[in-house]
């Protein structure tokens, strides 16, 4: 695990909590897959810039904010 895809997922996991929404609904909000949000989270998954970009286009935050 590279830090930077842990640090993504710890960010993740908060915003997550912010909002309280289970995984389940978070995944539906970001319209990915419940288990890729997991391994997102626990940082074992990279995801591509594009991945990235519409996670904080959705969210309505910058890409910066996922990953410092």
């Amino acid at each position: 695990m590279s830090k930077t895809s842990q640090r993504l997922g710890l960010n993740l996991r908060k915003i997550r909590l912010e909002l309280h929404m289970t995984q389940v609904q978070f995944a539906k909000k970001l319209k990915i897959d419940t288990a890729y949000l997991s391994n997102l989270e626990n940082g074992k998954k990279n995801p591509t810039l594009e991945t990235i970009e519409s996670i904080a286009k959705t969210l309505g935050i910058k890409v910066e904010d996922l990953v410092r």
